[in-house]
């Protein structure tokens, strides 16, 4: 049922008490079903926009009923392309997982008429340190959002299988967001394992 890599689905449909009939972005999907983290939120009668640059993955997302953009997420108008299909102001979802690249992707989204209830970005800290993730918390911090658990790790058994990376140190691969409107502001967690968090909500 559940697809992400690391509980991200899972914890966006706890943290939401598993909402029907919500909408999502997911900027970087992937493939539209393996590894994917809003695949599940489609069989609740979600809808939203999957962006993947990578043009071996189109015909995966023939099942989906998500709007497929194939194209680089960082020359997309993304308020026409939100106020094109018709999406919800409140966003329910936000997933950005482009590497290096996250936080310019997130800088173009029109934060001055959508807000989103939950985002999870990815800053891969345990190869860059703090080179983006420092600079996507500021700007989210800027924009009122909680940061429910920070630095969330790469689960153990997936970091150990990146060959060539376990010299490094798991000291996490995003941040998980939540706006202040879900009433979560006084909870956080920070260098959590992903399926720890989901135990304690």
């Amino acid at each position: 049922m559940f697809k992400s890599d690391a509980y991200q689905d899972q914890f966006v449909h706890r943290i939401l008490s598993g909402k029907r009939d919500g909408y999502f972005i997911d900027i970087g999907s992937c493939g539209a079903i393996s590894s994917n983290n809003t695949y599940v939120f489609e069989s609740f009668n979600w809808r939203g926009i999957c962006v993947e640059i990578e043009k071996s993955y189109a015909h995966t997302y023939s099942s989906r009923r998500c709007k497929f953009i194939n194209d680089n997420a960082l020359k997309l108008d993304y308020r026409t392309i939100l106020q094109q299909d018709n999406a919800p102001k409140t966003i329910d979802y936000l997933s950005v997982d482009i590497d290096e690249l996250s936080l310019d992707a997130l800088k173009l989204l029109p934060h001055d008429e959508y807000q989103f209830s939950v985002i999870t970005i990815e800053h891969d800290g345990y190869i860059y340190g703090d080179k983006y993730r420092n600079q996507q918390r500021e700007f989210l911090k800027s924009l009122g959002y909680h940061l429910f658990a920070g630095n969330v790790r790469v689960p153990d058994a997936h970091f150990r299988s990146l060959s060539g990376l376990n010299h490094l140190d798991n000291n996490g691969f995003e941040d998980w967001w939540t706006h202040p409107s879900l009433n979560k502001n006084d909870v956080s967690f920070s260098n959590i394992f992903p399926e720890n968090v989901l135990s304690a909500i």
